[in-house]
């Protein structure tokens, strides 16, 4: 009796689907392979993948912020400061502006010079094995390669999935891209990737959801099925 009781249902359902669902079962299907759903899942991916990247790249930089913080550079050449022209009379700025960069340059060669001179002494040595182990131990703790071949693969990919994926899917990077935009202008690095990153990622997943859907139905209701 159960199975007859079942048996019944099932064809019930059947003969209650509409045409317009029949022709949705065939051409939803058909639409998914041309709008591409297979490549753009492969998109959301490759996004979702990178967003996790950089989430982590911040949870070294994070630590190894505190750990700078602990451990500053002992005798570390000064970084050197510059003339500054922003109060100079326009008819006496250029000749600022040269004499500046002339300064800079000098200034610039001379404390590069210095810290190559303290990372040869012993106190350098000994700052800068102690900031590798540290930087080795946290990459190793959050899950980051941080040499080899990985490593370099993880930060191409992440240059590419940003110029190719990441920029047509998120306005809000093209708008931190474009010096003529002012929105993100003084909006920290880290909090605009997040935000652009989810703002692609949540493009790609509605473009799945929908596009397809919005063709197979234009193709039904074309061909006279309606809800």
């Amino acid at each position: 009796m159960t199975r007859v009781f079942l048996l019944l249902t099932i064809f019930t359902l059947v003969a209650c689907e509409s045409d317009f669902d029949k022709c949705m079962s065939t051409e939803l299907p058909r639409a998914e392979r041309l709008f591409g759903v297979e490549a753009e899942r492969e998109v959301e991916r490759r996004l979702v993948a990178m967003h996790d990247y950089i989430k982590l790249e911040g949870e070294v930089e994070f630590r190894m912020k505190s750990w700078f913080d602990e451990n500053p550079t002992p005798n570390y050449p000064e970084y050197p400061t510059f003339n500054d022209c922003s109060e100079a009379a326009d008819a006496d700025f250029l000749e600022c502006s040269f004499a500046d960069d002339k300064l800079s340059d000098k200034l610039l060669e001379e404390w590069e010079a210095a810290v190559q001179v303290w990372e040869s002494t012993s106190d350098g040595r000994s700052w800068l094995m102690s900031k590798d182990e540290e930087m080795k131990r946290v990459n190793r703790e959050v899950g980051l390669p941080l040499i080899g071949e990985e490593a370099e693969h993880l930060v191409s990919e992440f240059m590419e999935v940003t110029s190719t994926l990441l920029e047509p899917r998120s306005p809000i990077y093209r708008c931190y891209e474009d010096y003529k935009c002012d929105e993100y202008r003084d909006a920290e690095y880290d909090d605009v990737m997040d935000k652009a990153f989810k703002e692609a990622i949540q493009f790609t997943a509605t473009e799945i959801k929908e596009r397809p859907l919005e063709l197979a139905t234009v193709t039904c209701n074309n061909n006279g099925f309606y809800e």
